[in-house]
C-alpha cells in the first residue's frame, strides 16, 4: 500500500516510532505535499526534540510554561549552532597570538545573547548546549582548536548568564528564615559554585535537586525498614518532613543518614584533599569524595530534605554542622556537633577543641557561630582562591582559569575590607595575561579612594595603559620560521612540531609546539635551570612543550627522545593542534603551520 493513502494519524503515529531522525522526518516531507503537510506536526517534533536534544528539551520545559513551536525551535537550534560553530573556528586566526582573551574579544557572542529575552527565547540555551555538545564528545582525536576556543566562549558566556542567578542569591540572603525549607539556599550555594567553576558542564539546579531527592528518598527507605517511620502514617520523605518531630526521632534520622552514606562510599577525600573538585556538588555525587564544607552542606540538605534541620557552623580549619539535640536546655548544653568528614561522629561543643591544632588554642564563642548562606559560600571561594594560588596549580593552570573564575565570583558576593586585596590580585592576573583592561581601569577607579593604597592604584593604572597602548600598536602576523636547507649551525633540530617526546631524566611525555635553533632564554634563567652544566650546554636546539601534567616547559634536544604517541591532557592542545594521529602524533592546526611551514613536510 502507497504511503499517500495512509491516513494522517497512522503516518504521524509512524514518524513517531523509536528510531525515526528528524532528518528522516525532513526527508520524508520533501515526497509530496500531504506528506509534507504531516510532517509539520507539532507532535512529532516535540518528540524528535526530546529524544535527540534531552538536556535541552528538559531545560526549555523547566522554564517555559506556554506552547512551544517545537520545529521552529529546532530550526533555530539548527542555525545557532551553525552561526556558533564558524564564529568560534574564527578565533583562531584572530587570537592566536594571544595568551588569553579579553571580555571584549567575545563581544560576538555576547551579542547573540544580550539581544534576547531569556524569559522568551532560548538561544543562550542552544549556544551553550551546542558547543558543550562539542566539548564531551568523547573523542580526543579532533576538532582540537575548536574544543579550545569552544571551553573559552563557554565559559565567558555562562558567567555572563550566570551573572543574574548569582545576584538573586544574593537578594536571598538577605530574607532567609531559620525554617525546615532553610537547606534550600544552602543547596542553591553548591550548584552556583559547581556550575559557575565548571561552565563547560550543564548543572542545572533542576538536576541536583533531584538527585539529592533520591539519596533522601533512600535514607528514607531505611527508616521504614527499622521501623522507626511507620510507612502507613507517613508515606515519604515530605510527609516526614512535615511530621513534629522528637529528639529521638531527629537522631533516628541522622543515624540512618550515617548509615546510608557510609554505605554509599562517600566520605572525606583525605588522600587528595586539595583537588577543586571535592567542592564541586556534582563531582561530590559521582566520587563521593569532599572536604569538611562540602559533605556538611550535602549532609544539610539530606537532613533538611527529611525534616531534621542543622545548622553550618564556621568552625576554624573545619567545618561543622549543629544540631539543637536538647532543645529545653540552655546555653552550648542544648547543640551537638557533627563532623561530616569523619562519617558524621556527633560531639559536645568541649569535645571539638580535639579538631584545633594541640598548641596554645582555646575554644571561643566565634568559633561556633552559624556560617549564613553568604558566609558559607564565601568560605567555599577562600578555599578554591587558595589552591587555584598555590604554586603546584599554577603550575598546571598557566592561564589561572581557576583563580580568575573565583576571584570574579569572590568580588561579587562580598564587599568587605579583604575585597581590595583580592581585586588587586584579579587585577594582576589580568595585567599578566595582558587582557580585560577596561575591567581593570574600572576597578582602579573603584579603589581609588581606598585609604593606604593610592600608589598601587596608580602604578597599576599606568601599567594597564602602557599594555593598551602597546596592543593597538602590535603586529598580529604569523612569522613563518623555515628550517634551513644547510645544516643548522647549533645541530639538527630533530623534532617537528606535533611530535610527542618523552623527557629522559624527569620521564615526563610531552608534546613540541615550537623550537628554537639555541637557547632564547635569559642568562638567569640558563643558571637557575642549570642548562649551563649541559654537555652541549645553551649552544643547542630548545624545544616548547606542552607536558602530559598541564605545564608549559623548555626543554634542551639532549633531553628529549622520541616515544610513541599518545593523547597529551593539557588545556592548550587545541591551541596549537587540530587533531591527532596514532601513527604522526599531533596534527598542526593552520596558525601552527603558518608558523612552522617546512614541518608539516
Amino acid at each position: 500500500m502507497s504511503l499517500e493513502v495512509l491516513p494522517p494519524e497512522l503516518l504521524e503515529k509512524i514518524l513517531l516510532s523509536h528510531g525515526i531522525t528528524s532528518r528522516d522526518v525532513l526527508h520524508f516531507s520533501l515526497t509530496c505535499k500531504r506528506l509534507h503537510d504531516v510532517s509539520e506536526s507539532g507532535e512529532i517534533w516535540r518528540e524528535l526534540f526530546s529524544r535527540e536534544l534531552r538536556d535541552l528539551y528538559v531545560n526549555i520545559q523547566a522554564k517555559n510554561k506556554t506552547s512551544i513551536d517545537w520545529k521552529k525551535e529546532y530550526e533555530k537550534y539548527v542555525l545557532t549552532s551553525k552561526d556558533v560553530y564558524l564564529k568560534i573556528s574564527q578565533l583562531s586566526s584572530k587570537f592566536y597570538h594571544k595568551s588569553e582573551l579579553s571580555f571584549s574579544d567575545f563581544r560576538d557572542f555576547d551579542d547573540m545573547i544580550l539581544q534576547k529575552n531569556p524569559e522568551t527565547d532560548f538561544t543562550h540555551l542552544y549556544i551553550l548546549h551546542s558547543i558543550r555538545s562539542k566539548l564531551c564528545d568523547g573523542n580526543s582525536y579532533t576538532d582540537l582548536t575548536y574544543k579550545y576556543y569552544g571551553q573559552k566562549v563557554v565559559g565567558h558566556l555562562q558567567h555572563r548568564l550566570l551573572t543574574a542567578d548569582v545576584q538573586q542569591f544574593m537578594r536571598e540572603t538577605e530574607t532567609v528564615t531559620e525554617d525546615q525549607s532553610s537547606f534550600v539556599i544552602y543547596e542553591k550555594v553548591l550548584t552556583m559554585i559547581a556550575s559557575w567553576c565548571q561552565p563547560e558542564k550543564q548543572i542545572s539546579q533542576q538536576s541536583i535537586t533531584h538527585q539529592l531527592d533520591s539519596l533522601a528518598h533512600q535514607i528514607f527507605n531505611i527508616l521504614v525498614q527499622k521501623q522507626v517511620v511507620d510507612c502507613i502514617s507517613v508515606q515519604n520523605v515530605e510527609e516526614l518532613r512535615r511530621t513534629v518531630k522528637t529528639p529521638e526521632l531527629e537522631a533516628a534520622i541522622l543515624d540512618a543518614t550515617n548509615q546510608f552514606l557510609e554505605y554509599e562510599g562517600f566520605d572525606g577525600n583525605k588522600d587528595n584533599y586539595y583537588l577543586p573538585e571535592n567542592s564541586y556538588i556534582n563531582c561530590i555525587l559521582e566520587t563521593k569524595r569532599g572536604i569538611p564544607i562540602s559533605l556538611s552542606l550535602l549532609y544539610l540538605c539530606l537532613a533538611g530534605r527529611l525534616g531534621v534541620i542543622l545548622e553550618p557552623v564556621n568552625f576554624p580549619r573545619h567545618f561543622l554542622l549543629r544540631w539543637r539535640q536538647h532543645p529545653l536546655k540552655s546555653g552550648a548544653s542544648q547543640f551537638a556537633y557533627i563532623d561530616v568528614f569523619r562519617k558524621g561522629v556527633r560531639m559536645k561543643e568541649s569535645e571539638t577543641a580535639e579538631l584545633l591544632p594541640p598548641v596554645g588554642i582555646r575554644l571561643e564563642a566565634d568559633y561556633f557561630q552559624v556560617a549564613t548562606p553568604l558566609q558559607t559560600a564565601q568560605r567555599m571561594l577562600r578555599n578554591l582562591i587558595a589552591i587555584g594560588s598555590s604554586s603546584s596549580f599554577t603550575s598546571r593552570d598557566s592561564n589561572f582559569t581557576l583563580l580568575r573564575s573565583t576571584l570574579e565570583l569572590m568580588l561579587m558576593v562580598n564587599k568587605g575590607r579583604e575585597m581590595s586585596e583580592l581585586g588587586f590580585m584579579l587585577i594582576r592576573i589580568y595585567l599578566q595575561l595582558n587582557i580585560n583592561h577596561e575591567e581593570v581601569e574600572r576597578m582602579c577607579v573603584e579603589y581609588k579612594d581606598v585609604p593606604g593604597i593610592s600608589d598601587q592604584v596608580e602604578y597599576l593604572s599606568t601599567h594597564c595603559a602602557i599594555q593598551k597602548h602597546s596592543l593597538q600598536e602590535s603586529d598580529n602576523e604569523i612569522v613563518a620560521k623555515k628550517r634551513k636547507t644547510e645544516d643548522f649551525t647549533y645541530g639538527n633540530v630533530r623534532f617537528t612540531v606535533g611530535n610527542v617526546a618523552k623527557h629522559k631524566k624527569y620521564n615526563y611525555i610531552c608534546v613540541v609546539y615550537g623550537w628554537d635553533e639555541k637557547c632564547t632564554a635569559s642568562k638567569s634563567w640558563i643558571h637557575q635551570m642549570r642548562v649551563d652544566q649541559l654537555p652541549r650546554k645553551d649552544t643547542q636546539p630548545f624545544y616548547n612543550v606542552l607536558v602530559m601534567d598541564g605545564s608549559n616547559r623548555y626543554a634542551a634536544d639532549e633531553n628529549l627522545e622520541p616515544c610513541d604517541p599518545v593523547i597529551i591532557s593539557h588545556p592548550e592542545i587545541g591551541k596549537y593542534f587540530m587533531g591527532f594521529s596514532e601513527e604522526t602524533g599531533y596534527i598542526p592546526n593552520q596558525e601552527l603551520s603558518k608558523e612552522y611551514p617546512d614541518d608539516n613536510q
